[in-house]
Parts: C-alpha cells; sequence; structure tokens
C-alpha cells in the first residue's frame, strides 16, 4: 500500500499589520506547510523558524507606517460605532496602498509567471 501526498502551491496575502490577524493566519500557513504544501506569503510578520517550503515575502515598514499615518488604538476607542468602521476602513485601504509600494510587493510581482505558487 503506498500514500500519496499532493502538495498545492499557495499563495497567503496577508498585508495588514495586525498582531491578532497574524495569529490565526500563522496558525493556518504553518498547519497547510507542515501538510507538504508549498506556502509564498506576503505579511508584514516574520517566523523566526520557517518549514522548507514557507517562503515569506515581507511588507518591510508596515508597523512604522501605522505610526505615520496617526492611526491610534487607544483615541479610536472613544470613537462612535459609525467613526471607528470609517477609521478602520481607512487604515485598511492606507496598509494596502502601502504594501503595495514596498519591496516586499515588487518581490512578490516579480514571481508572477514563475511556477512558485
Amino acid at each position: 500500500m503506498t500514500n500519496n501526498i499532493l502538495g498545492a502551491n499557495i499563495l497567503a496575502l496577508m498585508p495588514l499589520p495586525s498582531a491578532s490577524h497574524h495569529i490565526w493566519n500563522r496558525a493556518l500557513t504553518l498547519a497547510l506547510a507542515s501538510r507538504g504544501h508549498h506556502i509564498t506569503i506576503l505579511t508584514a510578520d516574520t517566523e523566526k523558524e520557517l518549514p522548507s517550503n514557507y517562503t515569506e515575502i515581507l511588507i518591510e515598514g508596515a508597523y512604522d507606517r501605522i505610526e505615520e499615518a496617526g492611526f491610534n488604538y487607544e483615541t479610536m476607542s472613544t470613537y462612535s460605532n459609525i467613526k471607528n468602521s470609517l477609521t478602520w476602513f481607512n487604515w485598511g485601504e492606507d496598509a494596502c496602498n502601502y504594501a503595495l509600494g514596498t519591496k516586499g510587493a515588487k518581490k512578490l510581482l516579480q514571481l508572477k509567471g514563475k511556477k512558485t505558487f
């Protein structure tokens, strides 16, 4: 009897600099890698030890950008629900726009056409 393992090439786009999002995305991508899938991840967070089938592309300076853009969690907690929702939307849009201009995003685009994911 033989066991066949089919591993997929998976691209994970995690552009938002958010420790809470990283926790569950990290668990998901590392679990997929442990099952033989090849993971390429665009992320603002880094791993200390990576499996050999896990390629990390860093969105450099993403957490610094939060400060530069003036997003402050403590201040945001005092906003109305509508203002808070709009602020989170603007934060997400700013983070994604920032990410698109980074070296990491350019590196990802260079992989286009290559059979890496």
